[in-house]
């Protein structure tokens, strides 16, 4: 593999039998920061202007993005005002805790932006919101006055940065790109109605978006359910609602592959063929296990969901 004879190259020329042990398990991680620290103060002292031109303009991680910032303050800006009116709305950082993303999801740390100091760039802010939401629960189950059963919700508009294979130039992906999230959190109330009520509010949230930043598409959701237990629940209670709030929207579901292995019982999808021809779809999201791991209770509920607002004005 790559990585062993990287590893096996570097140790030899260290004088190092193995260096990643050393690294990763005879050092603190404190130590660690301080020696990394120090070899990029000593690596960037060698930097040329010219070095540092050519960085910028071949790096795509430091590319400017295309579109333009006044159209997607537009977009920001009318999906705030369509929230539900309970929803709070915060800014986060550009930084999360080393492993936010990996320890929560199935996703390797080779896609993510490791940095220094125990953080890496955020290439997900629902796992960051998950995290947020479970501090808040956490703080409000200590405060008698608050009810257990109230659902939080968050959102935020943040732009990720992902490591991914180099798109094409004619590619409309980028390694940064801006993404509006909406998340709710709960505990399981009985008869799944955490998950029904918040996946109608969610998905009525992002039709009504759609709706308003681009009125003449149809939009085709998408429903995959991996617990048939919720299935009927879906099928009698959340479907008709939507249908009666937007009767022009197309709902199929799956009820039969679990085509994913990044949510639990159920996942949606929203897609505009018209737009993102090629593209399966540009607002995605589902339940997911995050908070009952930070929290450490079963019971506790929470489902992610976001809409990609770059893509989409992107392809409009």
């Amino acid at each position: 593999m790559e990585i062993d004879r990287l590893l096996s190259r570097i140790s030899k020329a260290c004088g190092v039998d193995d260096i990643l042990v050393s690294l990763t398990e005879k050092i603190q991680m404190s130590d660690l920061n301080s020696l990394l620290m120090e070899v990029f103060n000593q690596k960037t002292k060698k930097i040329s202007i010219s070095q540092l031109y050519q960085s910028y303009l071949t790096n795509p991680y430091v590319a400017p993005s295309q579109i333009s910032p006044i159209e997607l303050l537009k977009f920001d800006t009318l999906a705030y005002s369509l929230l539900p009116g309970d929803c709070e709305v915060i800014e986060l950082s550009p930084l999360c805790p080393l492993g936010t993303c990996s320890s929560l999801a199935p996703v390797h740390q080779n896609k993510i932006i490791s940095a220094l100091r125990n953080s890496e760039v955020v290439s997900d802010a629902t796992n960051v919101l998950a995290l947020e939401c479970a501090k808040r629960r956490l703080q409000n189950n200590k405060n008698k006055n608050m009810r257990r059963d109230a659902i939080l919700k968050l959102a935020t508009s943040h732009r990720f940065v992902r490591v991914q294979s180099a798109p094409d130039k004619t590619s409309k992906f980028t390694a940064h790109f801006k993404i509006f999230c909406v998340c709710f959190a709960g505990i399981d109330n009985g008869n799944y109605q955490f998950e029904v009520h918040s996946l109608q509010e969610a998905i009525d949230f992002y039709l009504r978006l759609l709706k308003r930043a681009c009125i003449h598409f149809t939009p085709t959701l998408y429903l995959e359910i991996y617990d048939k237990n919720i299935l009927k629940c879906i099928e009698n209670e959340l479907v008709p609602n939507l249908l009666n709030i937007h009767p022009q929207i197309k709902i199929k579901i799956n009820r039969e592959e679990r085509g994913y292995n990044y949510y639990s019982a159920i996942r949606f999808h929203i897609s505009l063929d018209e737009v993102a021809s090629g593209y399966p779809y540009l607002i995605d999201g589902g339940l997911t296990d995050w908070t009952k791991k930070i929290e450490g209770n079963q019971k506790a509920r929470f489902l992610i969901s976001a809409i990609g607002s770059e893509l989409l004005l992107n392809y409009l």
